[in-house]
């Protein structure tokens, strides 16, 4: 039997059964992973969304270090240990949230929920709070399994934008609108954080892609200096194939610094770490 700590990972019927049967149980017992209501109520719950690096684009899976990081699989309504892929988002790989998750309950000793929607690809218009758009996303899971309060609003976005034509002034107003929206619609004013996050392999595109990952990272400095938005996680600076196995997305040692990074944000922010 895999000895991953969850039951989720075991490969093997009989003895592995019972193993998985008897965690489940416990589970069940606390009121964590398999629970409606009072158990999401009990979490510190982070809201993600965004584009590929949100989701699960990363080269390999990664799962938490702590068994108090659970995620929400929308689908099946119901949470569970917080391993990838993240039941909820785009991908088949890995993410850097069970890294996040991990270093946030052991910090701050409490149980993290991660509610994981991004989109691959996605621009920021396509987050907009109009018809046929993404922004339902946000909007259903907010009270999704007794949720009453979302603790934040993680976002990892801007590398489709610097491929487009949106300036900074546009990209701040999309996100106001979008960050206002869900504020209204929650009924509460949810922090937000909104990583720095432009960067497009300009190795590939060459030096007209810099003046288009400069425009999209000022909008992102104008959401953290009108205090929209808090200073999310830098992966700008994660550059070349020491962190991206394909020029894009994060290899393993990417995502562990991406958790890492998301969680040393929310800290200073939201706990005074």
């Amino acid at each position: 039997m895999a000895t991953s700590g969850y039951c989720w990972f075991d490969r093997q019927v009989g003895a592995g059964y019972v193993a998985c049967m008897r965690t489940l149980i416990l589970f069940a017992v606390l009121g964590l992973g398999l629970g409606l209501g009072a158990a999401a109520q009990a979490m510190e719950i982070f809201l993600v969304a965004g584009q590929s690096n949100s989701a699960n684009h990363g080269e390999v899976r990664l799962k938490p270090t702590n068994k108090h990081v659970l995620t929400y699989d929308v689908g099946a309504a119901k949470w569970r240990a917080a391993f990838d892929p993240q039941p909820s988002a785009s991908g088949s790989g890995g993410s850097p949230w069970p890294v996040f998750g991990s270093v946030l309950a052991h910090d701050v000793k409490k149980t993290i929920g991660i509610i994981s929607v991004g989109i691959g690809g996605s621009a920021a218009s396509e987050w907009m709070p109009v018809s046929g758009g993404h922004y339902w996303r946000l909007h259903d899971v907010m009270h999704a399994a007794g949720v009453t309060k979302i603790r934040g609003v993680l976002w990892h976005q801007g590398e489709a934008d610097v491929l487009g034509t949106t300036t900074a002034k546009e990209y701040e107003q999309m996100l106001t609108t979008i960050i206002d929206q869900l504020n209204v619609d929650a009924g509460y004013v949810i922090p937000w954080f909104v990583a720095e996050v432009s960067y497009v392999n300009f190795e590939k595109f060459g030096d007209a892609q810099r003046a288009r990952m400069a425009e999209i990272h000022h909008g992102q400095e104008l959401l953290w200096a009108s205090g929209k938005a808090f200073r999310g996680a830098n992966t700008d600076d994660m550059a070349g194939p020491a962190w991206r196995y394909d020029g894009i997305h994060l290899n393993k040692k990417g995502l562990i610094i991406h958790g890492e990074r998301w969680a040393a944000a929310v800290k200073r922010e939201l706990y005074r770490h």
